[in-house]
């Protein structure tokens, strides 16, 4: 599994998102983040039953 690093993540946002303050993304980066993980973890789950 290949998470990109944060810098990785702020270099692929869109200008539009540039253009907001830098709290606003740390958000929405961290709720991407947050999704992801929880993704990863129903993959998991699926996985383990018999």
């Amino acid at each position: 599994m290949v998470v990109p690093t944060l810098k990785e993540s702020i270099c692929r946002v869109p200008v539009f998102f540039r253009k907001m303050n830098l709290a606003e993304l740390t958000l929405i980066l961290q709720q991407n983040f947050e999704m992801w993980e929880l993704i990863q973890i129903s993959q998991t789950f699926q996985n383990d039953r018999f």
